[in-house]
């Protein structure tokens, strides 16, 4: 089953440090981890990262999507104000 994620936890889910997001994931929707300001690792395999997934995300340093190949889209802004995360 795939599946897609459209929660976003925010400023109050600040103690998330690290995230692991299962493989039947296939979206990550806009917004979904908006200013998670404690988020430092993120390890995903989704076809579509939406618009401001992981926008203000200061804390974020990497991000391993695990088969590159498979993402159709990077949406716009999806890591705006990640100021610690280095392309």
């Amino acid at each position: 089953m795939q599946r897609m994620i459209d929660y976003a936890p925010g400023e109050s889910d600040n103690h998330i440090k690290r995230l692991t997001i299962a493989p039947s994931v296939i979206y990550i929707g806009m917004e979904a981890f908006k200013d998670c300001t404690g988020l430092v690792d993120v390890q995903l395999n989704p076809v579509e990262l939406g618009d401001g997934a992981f926008k203000g995300c200061t804390a974020l340093e990497s991000v391993n999507i695990s088969d590159a190949s498979t993402l159709n889209k990077i949406g716009k802004d999806c890591f705006n104000g990640c100021s610690q995360f280095l392309c």
